[in-house]
């Protein structure tokens, strides 16, 4: 291994003229001293997202200091090719960077939204920073309000935040017509609808929630086809995965007809079996796979006699008598077609009330010939 030598004098006492060191003796005043004026930098730190490119200057003992990750990344081969070296950053704000630099230098780097909390908390989880970590997580948690509240859902989710989790959860349960108030619900990510979609409980409707979610697909469509990118199957498999995850048994008959039916998003078996199971709860077609089989619970204020407040829907909104007619021994149309072999009980039969209940849209899907009601 070859040496070199630099000869250093002790004999000259002549101060240098401007030496930054005398006004900054402290370690901490040094470094403050290098990370403004960039004083011998040997490192760039490049972030690319779609807003485009922008460099940071900053020093390799320092971020080596900060983080095991940068270390391991500094000390690659690829660092020791002569030239500038960089490490490249991707799906990051400048802003962000920008905080995180000022924290491994001078500790005083801190989120000021919540947004940038996300960013930060994302960033020194990857590169293993635990107390910038800890204090973005405490800031979310101090700031939580409905603007940010899916993303924090989500990070929460991937980080197993449980009880962060929990609290984002109750939000956006009680405040759903806000939340989509506050964004564009066109803008959303696919992460954020699956963050509403998943939820037990909600203020806004099945039918209303249904209805969003299909001007967002039609909207992603129409981005896709002017953006020459249309993937027709990965739309639909897209579009599949969101429709698993409705509550389509939280609809009333008629919500299902005008709502997901017209869409002509689901097979028109599925279709059958979905509305045969909400008009009649002991309907014998078999449910569809995959599909949600629960019903959600309506948190917000009840504007229909079909619903109860703050509860799933009732299956028989119509009736004002808790006493069956046909205990009563009056003959409604539905009762005359049970009863007509005269006074014989009828047998248990499947879906023998729904041609009484069925829309006129659900009997015009039938083929022609096929029964009306199935016997178990």
């Amino acid at each position: 291994m070859k040496y070199y030598e630099a000869t250093i004098s002790l004999e000259d006492r002549n101060d240098t003229p401007n030496d930054w060191r005398k006004d900054n003796q402290s370690w901490d005043e040094k470094i403050q001293f290098l990370y403004e004026t960039k004083y011998g930098c040997d490192v760039n730190i490049k972030i690319k997202n779609k807003e485009g490119e922008e460099i940071f200057q900053a020093h390799r003992f320092v971020l080596s200091m900060s983080s095991n990750v940068l270390e391991k990344i500094i000390n690659s081969e690829v660092f020791k090719i002569p030239g500038d070296a960089t490490i490249v950053f991707t799906n990051i704000s400048p802003e962000v960077i920008d905080i995180f630099l000022n924290f491994v230098y001078t500790k005083n780097g801190k989120p000021q939204t919540s947004l940038h909390a996300i960013e930060l908390y994302r960033i020194a989880a990857k590169l293993n920073v635990p107390d910038l970590k800890d204090i973005a997580r405490k800031y979310i948690e101090n700031n939580l309000d409905i603007s940010s509240i899916l993303e924090v859902y989500i990070l929460a989710e991937s980080n197993d935040l449980a009880e962060l989790k929990n609290r984002c959860a109750s939000i956006i349960q009680k405040q759903t017509k806000e939340i989509i108030n506050e964004h564009n619900v066109l803008m959303l990510d696919v992460y954020s609808l699956n963050a509403i979609l998943e939820q037990p409980a909600l203020n806004i409707t099945e039918i209303e929630l249904f209805r969003l979610v299909h001007k967002w697909m039609v909207c992603r469509k129409q981005n896709a086809i002017r953006a020459g990118c249309e993937d027709h199957e990965a739309r639909k498999k897209l579009n599949n995965s969101l429709l698993a995850r409705f509550c389509f048994l939280s609809m009333t008959a008629e919500e299902f007809c005008e709502g997901p039916m017209k869409t002509h998003l689901l097979r028109k078996a599925d279709e059958l079996a979905i509305l045969g199971h909400i008009s009649s709860k002991t309907c014998t077609i078999g449910f569809p796979a995959g599909f949600n089989r629960r019903q959600r619970t309506y948190l917000g204020k009840s504007d229909s006699p079909k619903r109860d407040e703050g509860k799933a829907r009732k299956e028989s909104p119509r009736k004002k008598s808790e006493i069956s007619p046909i205990k009563l021994g009056l003959k409604t149309p539905s009762t005359y077609r049970i009863y007509k072999d005269g006074d014989t009980p009828p047998p248990t039969i499947g879906l023998q009330r729904i041609p009484s209940v069925m829309p006129p849209k659900f009997r015009e899907l039938l083929p022609n010939g096929s029964p009306m009601r199935r016997s178990k």
